[in-house]
């Protein structure tokens, strides 16, 4: 079981991967400017179906938070630095795509 293979090792696993995981939720944080206090992160975006499209093309996965009543919101959680940066790069660049959307149609109103 998991237990006995953490007591075997004397906690050498959460030893090495829990600083990681301290190391790229202050990353991820930091980068998209939002905090928690959970191991993952909820944030709400423009164009939601449009991102979750362009996510699932990348094979990047969040969970919609509909369900929770937060129609525009994501959820995600704290991955490898590679799976991190994939996810960052499609958040950042959706994000400021619909800004530059939002400006284009302000501008020809």
């Amino acid at each position: 079981s998991f237990i006995r293979h953490v007591l075997d090792d004397q906690f050498e696993f959460p030893k090495q991967t829990l600083p990681r995981l301290w190391q790229e939720k202050k990353r991820i944080a930091k980068r998209l400017k939002i905090n928690t206090d959970a191991n993952f992160f909820c944030m709400t975006v423009p164009e939601l179906p449009l991102l979750k499209s362009r996510l699932f093309q990348e094979k990047i996965a969040v969970r919609d938070c509909a369900s929770f009543g937060l129609e525009s919101s994501i959820r995600f959680c704290i991955g490898k630095e590679e799976d991190n940066n994939r996810l960052l790069q499609v958040l950042e660049n959706h994000v400021e795509g619909a800004k530059k959307e939002d400006f284009i149609r302000k501008d020809s109103l």
